[in-house]
């Protein structure tokens, strides 16, 4: 589960700054907010917030908060 978290986190980070934000500190504010909504497992909030710098589909983005949330209890 941490890989998951650092992917995230490096994908994030890396499509951040190439839209919208001014500075890395901007980035890293916004990659934190994100995984602590993933560690709260409020996997769809920290998605939606990510839609507009990931290079996915939106519908695929919510494809898969929709197998985050069938599956979590596995993986949990």
């Amino acid at each position: 589960m941490k890989y998951l978290y650092m992917i995230v986190l490096a994908v994030l980070s890396v499509q951040a700054i190439a839209d919208d934000f001014d500075s890395l500190k901007e980035v890293r504010a916004f990659t934190d907010k994100t995984m602590d909504l993933f560690v709260q497992k409020r996997f769809s909030e920290g998605l939606s917030a990510a839609k507009a710098y990931w290079p996915l589909p939106k519908e695929e983005i919510d494809g898969l908060v929709d197998q985050i949330n069938q599956q979590w209890s596995i993986v949990d």
